[in-house]
């Protein structure tokens, strides 16, 4: 009987194939990582949205006027009281950089027409009253390069209509 080489892997062998899926794995986890962050993400349209529920509830349920406001310096929604005191904050999760939310008053159509275009006025931050009603207003939301408006009934928390750009 003639012996042969041995069968195996040599200690060398072992670790070039350890480390080959050590550099896998780690691409393969990064990468699961950052596409599972962007799962969680949602729309900054549905957050404010979200937000426009929590202020018209909270309206509802302290008995008192509620404001809703877009926290520039930390990309986020916030309802607030009337005095300034946070109720319930809503971040967009972008870098404040990245977006921006602007709020314009809905005014009455000018003379008797309804033709034409809607007379816009800005606003610092919609308010919502217990009654469940709420000032007439515009979302302009840019997020990156994009911008899009989103109009609500100052009566539900219906979007009304979306223009995108």
């Amino acid at each position: 009987m003639q012996g042969g080489g041995r069968a195996g892997f040599s200690l060398i062998e072992f670790i070039i194939v350890i480390g080959l899926i050590a550099l896998v794995g780690g691409l393969v986890i990064t990468g699961a990582g950052s596409v599972l962050r962007g799962l969680g993400e949602r729309p900054v349209d549905e957050i404010l949205t979200f937000a426009v529920r929590e202020a018209r509830y909270q309206a509802a349920m302290q008995k008192e006027p509620m404001r809703l406001r877009y926290d520039t310096e930390r990309a986020r929604f916030v309802v607030e009281s009337e005095t300034g005191q946070a109720v319930k904050t809503f971040p967009t999760g972008y870098d404040p950089e990245n977006v921006d939310v602007r709020f314009y008053q809905i005014l009455p159509y000018r003379g008797t027409s309804r033709s034409g275009f809607l007379n816009l006025s800005p606003l610092d931050a919609p308010r919502f009253r217990p009654d469940r009603s709420a000032t007439p207003f515009e979302a302009e939301i840019r997020v990156y390069d994009s911008t899009s408006r989103h109009r609500y009934d100052p009566f539900s928390d219906i979007e009304l209509s979306r223009d995108d750009d």
